[in-house]
């Protein structure tokens, strides 16, 4: 069996003793903290379809979700001003209604959103908490 990685190792030190790494674009300089960012903290394969991707201008499916949950949190903001705003019982009851189907949905997203992403210890999402904005008189 092939042993690619000390065939690889050995190709790098011959490059290194010939002297080819030593006028490189930032050499001696200390590497980019990049903080938070996701894309650093994905590794191997991952960060290399990551990088794919965006050279393609196409963004990976968990973003795009990520995209719509926003939206989807901004129309359920909408439903539960309405719900607070409401000077009925019936038409609150009806409110109250349309926003937990809503909520439900979106805890679905959140969910599958937690699952998918491939670093969910910087980007996992909380779903909400829908009984207790109901509760919330003041927003």
């Amino acid at each position: 069996m092939i042993n690619w990685g000390k065939i690889i190792e050995n190709q790098i030190r011959d490059a290194e003793q010939r002297g080819e790494f030593d006028d490189l674009e930032g050499a001696g300089e200390p590497l980019h903290d990049s903080g938070n960012d996701p894309d650093t903290a994905l590794e191997g394969d991952l960060k290399m379809a990551h990088h794919i991707l965006k050279n393609a201008n196409v963004a990976p499916f968990w973003i795009e979700l990520g995209k719509e949950i926003r939206a989807h949190h901004e129309h359920c903001d909408v439903l539960l001003v309405q719900y607070h705003a409401a000077t009925t019982p019936a038409i609150r009851r009806k409110c109250a209604m349309d926003y937990r189907d809503e909520a439900k949905t979106l805890n679905d997203r959140i969910l599958h959103f937690n699952c998918i992403c491939p670093v969910p210890h910087l980007l996992a999402k909380p779903p909400l908490d829908t009984e207790a904005k109901l509760a919330k008189r003041d927003m």
